[in-house]
């Protein structure tokens, strides 16, 4: 239609401008809907591989404070048990 609007003058070349015109506007829109949808499919991939990456990093964190807090609650332990006998022996 784009080489019609040249031909032709006129009503009917303007018609086939429109027409070429309106082509051009509907595979600019198509195209960007494609790659709007590319782009927010791997910022979604990328979204979920963060994710997670950051729950996995939570976890071990998490462990970590488990095995710390468990030690001291040990130590503490230990260290009563200790100030226990020595009360005991000094009686």
């Amino acid at each position: 239609c784009a080489i019609l609007s040249a031909v032709y003058t006129g009503w009917v070349g303007w018609t086939c401008y429109g027409i070429a015109l309106a082509q051009y506007l509907l595979i600019g829109l198509v195209t960007s809907r494609d790659k709007l949808h590319d782009v927010l499919a791997e910022f979604d991939a990328q979204t979920h591989m963060q994710r997670e990456e950051l729950v996995a990093e939570l976890a071990a964190a998490a462990a970590s404070v488990k095995k710390e807090n468990e030690e001291e609650e040990e130590f503490q332990e230990k260290k009563t048990l200790r100030q226990q006998k020595r009360a005991q022996r000094e009686l």
